[in-house]
């Protein structure tokens, strides 16, 4: 990992080896984050660690039990300082520049005031709609408040999470 915004250290290959549990071969889009691995455990020991623990947790058992279709989550914080949010194909990043020690040679005179990518699109970050898309920044930045509030929608379903198969939106 690294501590930049860009995509470049956040999207970063999963790669289990589990013979006796999980198949060779098969390959998710989810998105997952390191804080997932803590829930995922606890869904494997079947031990229901207290919520508080596991607040920014979801498990992706369903994933490596062969279910390529299920969706761990739909947002997630980038950036510790909650300077960049993902939600699904979206990311937002609320300042200029890659945020980190990647060298950069843009004008922050020159450049918006953040940074709205569709990483469907546009996985290299190469074209920021933020001054197009102004609607688009101000839904993601009213999430990522509510996700730095912890003001989630109380998660049905299994112990951390409801039913995520890909299309279906909560």
């Amino acid at each position: 990992m690294k501590a930049d915004f860009w995509e470049g250290g956040h999207r970063m290959p999963f790669v289990v080896r589990w013979p006796a549990q999980v198949s060779p071969g098969i390959v998710s889009d989810s998105m997952i984050g390191f804080t997932d691995i803590m829930a995922t455990f606890a869904d494997l020991v079947d031990d229901d660690f207290p919520e508080a623990a596991t607040t920014d947790s979801l498990s992706f058992l369903p994933i490596l039990k062969g279910d390529t279709g299920y969706q761990v989550r739909e947002t997630l914080i980038v950036n510790a300082g909650a300077k960049a949010f993902r939600h699904n194909n979206w990311k937002l990043i609320t300042r200029k520049g890659p945020g980190g020690f990647t060298h950069w040679d843009g004008n922050p005179n020159e450049e918006p005031e953040g940074q709205l990518y569709d990483l469907a699109k546009d996985p290299t970050e190469q074209n920021n709609l933020w001054e197009l898309m102004p609607e688009k920044v101000q839904k993601l930045r009213l999430m990522l408040v509510s996700e730095k509030a912890n003001k989630k929608i109380a998660r049905s379903g299994s112990k951390r999470q409801p039913d995520r198969k890909k299309g279906n939106k909560e």
